[in-house]
Parts: C-alpha cells; structure tokens; sequence
C-alpha cells in the first residue's frame, strides 16, 4: 500500500503526493535551513524559516515568495475526520520530548513568561531542527535540559506553572 501525503499551501491549494511523487522530487539537504530540489528539470533552493513538529507546518521561502504548507498523512486526516486530535488539548504544564534528538538550543529560562504557541526548544533529531512550542501559557518553573544533550522520546524538558 503506497502513502499518500497531503500538502496544503498558503491555506488556499491542496496537493496529494504518494510515494512516487516524493522519490521524483530530487531533494539534497544544503544546510539545516536549506534544500535543493530539482523537479522537471528546473532547480529549487527551499529555505525553511519555520517548523513546527507538532502541527507538522513548515513556513518556506522559494527565491522571494513565503510559504506556509501543512503536511498531513492518511492517518492524520482520518482522525481528523472522525472529530479526533493528534495534539493533547488539555493545557499541559510539561514540554516532553516528541521523539529522541539532541538539544541545539533552549530558548526559555526558569521565570520567564510565555504564551501558547511560543518557541521554547530547539531539537535536532535526524539531521532536521525542529522548534518545540509551548503548549500554554504559563511561567517557567523548571528547565531540566542543558544544550547539547541527548534526550529520549517523551523526556520531561520543561515544566510550567
């Protein structure tokens, strides 16, 4: 059974992409931020300006034009569809570790204030940084990682009060 993946840009156009479609993207990886993509013959250099692992949306620059696409699979539109959320709605405290990577930077600091959605952790995990968002508004309480170190999935980063 070959995955379907399903690209939403700007809000406005929707595109399905199987298997196929992403092998015949010719992608190379230039830097953390940058990708070369080389499609129907004609180059691409895609700047990621912004990601956010959770919602799995990315703001993109090609050349001069910004981008914000959404990237869904099968999986995540049938539990949106039967009234389901990927994302844990009750407004945790805690800022766990989504999947196993490496600390590149904590943004936040023990008595700071934040508000829902605010970037508080930047985790490296397969070659990709991926910003950690806070999931409420709150204080922090306790920053229990330092930059550079290894974290598995679901380790306790941050807490808030």
């Amino acid at each position: 059974m070959k995955r379907n993946y399903h690209i939403t840009v700007n809000e406005q156009f929707d595109f399905v992409f199987n298997e196929n479609d992403v092998v015949m993207l010719d992608v190379h990886p230039l830097n953390n931020e940058q990708l070369h993509v080389l499609r129907d013959n004609t180059s691409h250099i895609i700047s990621v300006v912004k990601r956010n692992f959770q919602d799995k949306s990315y703001e993109i620059n090609i050349g001069l034009e910004k981008y914000h696409i959404t990237i869904q699979n099968t999986l995540d539109i049938l539990i949106k569809d039967l009234g389901f959320t990927l994302k844990n709605e009750v407004h945790s405290k805690e800022l766990n570790a989504p999947m196993p990577g490496i600390i590149l930077d904590i943004i936040v600091h023990k008595g700071d204030l934040i508000k829902k959605g605010d970037p508080m952790v930047i985790l490296e995990a397969m070659k990709m940084e991926n910003t950690l968002n806070a999931p409420a508004d709150g204080k922090i309480k306790s920053v229990y990682f330092s930059k550079g170190e290894s974290v598995e999935k679901g380790a306790l980063l941050i807490e808030m009060e």
